[in-house]
């Protein structure tokens, strides 16, 4: 259950299980803190609490924006489906900034029996109030590793700044995903012979290495190879920043539709062309790279279920 007002806090009369964090990216790490919440929740048979917040503390404090992973509702979906009681959903502000430990919990109104924070987890004004001062017992979540790196929100956005889809998702435990709706562009795709899906701009997707990715679009219940083009289209100056994904070997009109893609590597660097048909022969070989990532998969899938 997803709680944006924290008065619904009320409703629950029992002691809790609390953990509280960003949780940007929802990443393997987090993953973990959660995991140990439920595997907690179980044993004391409490209910559990997750405390998030939908921008980022980062940017009350530093007052400049902070890039993100991913779309604050996205995040609460995947929180809300990781089977927690409760998700509260805050926006960080001044006030909360200012508060300690103990006044922060007060504020939520929660018995909380137990807390479970990560391994670098900072409570109170200026991170001066160490989780393990509280009156209540707490459990502190190892880092999880990924090649002797930590996994953090951090190291996600660098990898995504450098266009390592294959690290960044194996960081996250599943393909980095961005959902958005097709919305009207300039049509210019189709005269090309790629009619592609234009989509509105997240925020989060500023962090995103500008090029070209092999992509999947998950669109109805369907699910379709594409490649998806971020950034300026330097060949078409004056337009602004865009996602465009082109579904291979589909058609139809998708206009107004909810899109998921999911990023499964990266192809090139944004380019600048000297023509059209220059962009349409690169276009092209793009097409071709992307089947032949699809088709080593699929080959891949059935030589394992042949093994």
């Amino acid at each position: 259950m997803i709680v944006k007002d924290i008065r619904q806090l009320s409703e629950i009369a029992s002691d809790v299980l609390l953990t509280i964090g960003t949780f940007d990216g929802y990443h393997l790490g987090h993953q973990k803190v959660i995991s140990t919440l439920l595997d907690e929740a179980k044993k004391q048979n409490c209910p559990s609490v997750v405390v998030t917040f939908l921008n980022h503390p980062r940017e009350v404090i530093l007052k400049k924006p902070v890039p993100y992973v991913m779309d604050a509702e996205a995040k609460l979906e995947l929180l809300d489906a990781s089977g927690v009681d409760y998700v509260v959903a805050l926006p960080f502000t001044e006030e909360l900034r200012h508060m300690s430990a103990p006044a922060f919990l007060e504020y939520l109104g929660l018995l909380v029996c137990t807390l479970i924070i990560g391994y670098d987890f900072r409570f109170g004004y200026r991170g001066n109030d160490p989780a393990s001062t509280l009156d209540i017992p707490v459990i502190q979540v190892e880092a999880d590793l990924l090649d002797g790196h930590i996994i953090s929100s951090t190291l996600l956005r660098d990898l995504m700044a450098m266009g390592d889809i294959k690290k960044l998702n194996r960081c996250l435990g599943r393909p980095y995903a961005y959902k958005a709706r097709v919305i009207h562009g300039y049509g210019l795709g189709a005269t090309m012979g790629f009619p592609t899906l234009n989509l509105n701009v997240r925020p989060n997707l500023y962090t995103l290495r500008k090029g070209v990715y092999i992509t999947k679009a998950h669109i109805r219940g369907e699910t379709y190879e594409s490649v998806t083009s971020v950034g300026d289209r330097p060949t078409f100056p004056g337009r602004p920043f865009s996602i465009e994904t082109f579904l291979l070997d589909v058609e139809g009109n998708f206009y107004d539709e909810e899109v998921t893609l999911e990023f499964l590597g990266f192809i090139r660097d944004e380019m600048t062309f000297d023509s059209k048909q220059a962009l349409m022969d690169q276009i092209a070989r793009d097409v071709v790279t992307t089947k032949q990532y699809f088709s080593t998969q699929t080959e891949s899938l059935q030589g394992e279920s042949n093994g």
